[in-house]
């Protein structure tokens, strides 16, 4: 399936926030990631219709890189709950309210980890059905994401949102002087050196620094410098081929990150699959402007009601 959707006009779009919804009911929850031992604080969402007690499909909701749970990934968690799911957003281990140090570390293999221990936390819980758990990820999260699903048999089924997968080809310092960094703080003779992956002239700004969008307490730009180290290897768009579950792909027709979906797309080692480009938008405007987000989340739910 490869479908795209029309909007009539930009002038039609607005910014949409958690704020406004008012048929879910959203409650802080904790749990463990036991790989590393760190305490992962997340959000739960679920229909405000629905009883205490009420079994329900799960979907675990993850964002972009360096992003903190009340950002762009609480908006789809929420409106996906709305529509009947029970529905999670986490900070990554070492970001916002998690455990983990040095803070702020962008590293694919503990990103998956945490997503694992997410889907662990979920099928503990009495009110979610176990065997009806899903992810979906937004922009790096749209490839860590799919890092997680390959490993792990629990999810059943993904869907990438404007996926950003060339991780290994953006560094921002040459990859000796984070090695450097990495080796000086190790040894106790540095602290923490860190790069900036959203600085206030990126095309991204207008969301990440508008406090009506995605500005929020409590996030930084800033990731760990060795960072870049952990993205050298990772190979999204080729560990797609490894897929085995239903995966949804959405992207947008002037996103930068275009490309990159359609990759995973193609690539994606699964006949059960589905390329859905909405038309106008940006990478950015995919994270919380209508009718945009409405559009995708129209999709998910089709998608998901046919697969999950």
């Amino acid at each position: 399936m490869n479908t795209k959707a029309e909007v009539n006009s930009k002038s039609e779009v607005t910014p949409v926030t958690t704020k406004m919804m008012t048929n879910v009911v959203k409650e802080k929850v904790s749990f463990m990631n036991d790989e590393y031992s760190l305490r992962i604080s997340g959000i739960l969402f679920r229909p405000q219709n629905v009883t205490e007690q009420a079994v329900l499909p799960a979907i675990v909701v993850c964002g972009p890189m360096a992003s903190i749970k009340e950002q762009t990934q609480s908006l789809y968690a929420s409106k996906l709950a709305a529509l009947g799911y029970t529905t999670l957003v986490f900070d990554y281990t070492t970001f916002g309210e998690s455990e983990g140090e040095p803070r702020r570390y962008e590293n694919p293999d503990r990103k998956a980890s945490d997503i694992k221990a997410a889907v662990t936390y979920l099928q503990s819980r009495p009110d979610v059905d176990k065997d009806r758990i899903a992810g979906v990820g937004i922009c790096g999260s749209g490839s860590y994401m799919a890092h997680a699903t390959v490993q792990d048999p629990r999810i059943k089924l993904l869907v990438s949102i404007v996926p950003f997968t060339v991780m290994n080809s953006f560094l921002v310092v040459p990859l000796k002087e984070a090695v450097k960094d990495r080796e000086a703080y190790e040894a106790g003779t540095a602290p923490v050196k860190y790069i900036n992956l959203m600085p206030e002239d990126a095309i991204g700004a207008p969301y990440y620094y508008n406090d009506s969008r995605g500005h929020i307490p409590g996030w930084s730009p800033d990731v760990v410098s060795w960072s870049e180290e952990s993205w050298i290897d990772f190979h999204p768009t080729e560990e797609i081929k490894q897929l085995k579950v239903p995966y949804l792909v959405i992207t947008s027709e002037n996103a930068f990150t275009r490309q990159m979906a359609e990759e995973m797309f193609n690539n994606a080692g699964v006949t059960n699959k589905g390329l859905y480009t909405v038309g106008l938008a940006s990478h950015f405007d995919m994270y919380d402007q209508d009718p945009y987000v409405k559009v995708a989340i129209q999709q998910i739910a089709i998608f998901l009601s046919d697969n999950l």
